[in-house]
């Protein structure tokens, strides 16, 4: 899954003169590796603090034992240190704890599952992941987010702002004719659809891959606690065929008119959402407002971002990034219960490619 939780046995630092250094070392360099891409938590408990009780450890071992012993287990214990606080951290009640997934505990002799380190660690998920089911898929994946969104509220400077999700057909989809969307909600545009008929089936059709994934994301949103919360913001292209209209009448599309579309489609997609919560938002994008040469294409990511402050240097933007070929696009048509059987997701992890940098410098334009 998108990461690996996981939690210390207490007991395992009580007498760090009894670790099996070679079994203890492989499971420091399985969470070293997890922690180059970005992919553990490690979850504990507030009572324990474990960390600080190993630094503390250190300078406590027994004198009786061999010196080159007291040596080795020493700069174990440093390295301990280390790796683990380069994981995402979440310190939680036992109530809290009760409520998390852990993945893995260690103990004295236990071992990570070498395949599922591997397949955390490539970032790659297909439907079959997750047998299909939407129910699943919010279980195993987007609750392993939650956690680290959770991990990261611990943090000021780190929190959690916005999901912002890329989708530039979502636009598209929700306008394919301009008139009939502007005299009317959206809701009874789709009512109209006659399923009979193959146009206006396929219509139906992409007016239901945004809605029924856009519920998932609304409902997995709105059940997280409020203090952790993130804002929601769906990114999308100028609809193609107002473009196609404007051009036909030799007529600018004025700012007033794209507020309007973005009311409507908020209106369309929110409209059984309690507003009380949080508001989410449709932003519709101008392709040249967009950095990169290639504008919109190939920006389908799922960005869970920190709060960007006015005037801030884009590359100093970091956040947590999943790459959908479909954008919001994750259910079935027909069956809401279903996962979309093309879904692909991947969680980013190296943060140097063009398209990230051109998402960084965009989140940094918007702010500003």
């Amino acid at each position: 899954m998108p990461f690996i939780t996981y939690s210390l046995k207490s007991e395992l630092l009580d007498n760090p003169e009894k670790l099996n250094i070679k079994n203890f070392r492989k499971f420091l360099n399985d969470i070293e590796e997890l922690n180059i891409s970005n992919k553990s938590i490690l979850v504990e408990n507030e009572k324990l603090d474990i960390v600080n009780k190993i630094a503390k450890k250190i300078g406590g071992l027994s004198e009786s034992l061999i010196s080159n012993k007291i040596d080795e287990i020493k700069e174990l214990l440093e390295s301990a240190c280390r790796i683990f606080r380069d994981s995402n951290y979440c310190k939680l009640s036992d109530k809290g704890i009760e409520k998390i997934k852990i993945d893995f505990i260690k103990k004295y002799e236990n071992e990570l599952d070498r395949n599922f380190k591997l397949e955390t660690i490539s970032g790659a998920y297909i439907p079959e992941d997750f047998d299909n089911k939407v129910e699943k898929f919010k279980n195993e994946f987007l609750n392993k987010i939650e956690t680290y969104i959770l991990s990261k509220s611990q943090s000021t400077e780190d929190k959690i702002d916005t999901l912002y999700i890329y989708h530039k057909e979502l636009s598209n989809f929700l306008m394919p004719e301009v008139f009939p969307i502007l005299e009317q909600p959206i809701k009874k545009y789709k009512f109209s659809l006659d399923a009979s008929i193959k146009k206006q089936k396929e219509k139906l059709i992409n007016l239901n891959k945004i809605e029924y994934a856009n519920n998932i994301f609304l409902k997995w949103l709105s059940s997280m606690p409020e203090n952790i919360r993130p804002k929601y913001k769906i990114l999308t292209d100028i609809p193609p065929s107002l473009k196609r209209e404007a051009r036909l009448k030799k007529q600018k599309i004025s700012n007033e008119l794209i507020k309007a579309i973005q009311a409507k489609f908020e209106e369309f997609l929110f409209e059984d959402f309690d507003k009380n919560k949080f508001k989410p938002e449709v932003k519709l994008i101008w392709q040249r407002d967009l950095p990169g040469r290639l504008g919109w294409k190939h920006k389908r990511h799922w960005i869970f971002c920190k709060k960007i402050l006015r005037k801030e240097n884009w590359e100093k933007i970091n956040f947590f990034a999943i790459k959908n070929d479909f954008g919001i696009e994750i259910v079935d048509e027909i069956d809401n219960l279903k996962l979309n059987e093309f879904m692909e997701l991947f969680v980013v992890s190296k943060k140097n490619t063009k398209q990230i940098t051109d998402i960084k410098k965009y989140l940094a334009q918007d702010t500003n």
